[in-house]
């Protein structure tokens, strides 16, 4: 079977559409929020009313600091 024209192009609007379609996020950045917390937990004060749960998109660590928000009371 040789790769014609039309499969390439077919591969690489599936790919593009396959990336179009995550969502855009950053594990590391995500996981910098939840250590810096743990690390300061006084900082949740300020973090809380500017960041909502719902903007983690790892599971975990939205439950993680969905758990911080409620333990600040």
């Amino acid at each position: 079977m040789s790769v014609t024209r039309e499969h390439l192009q077919t591969a690489k609007a599936s790919s593009t559409s396959t990336l179009l379609s995550a969502e855009p996020h950053s594990s590391a950045a995500e996981r910098t929020v939840i250590g810096a917390l743990l690390l300061d937990g006084e900082r949740i004060f300020e973090v809380a009313p500017r960041l909502q749960p719902d903007a983690f998109y790892d599971p975990v660590l939205r439950q993680c600091y969905q758990a911080m928000v409620d333990l600040m009371g």
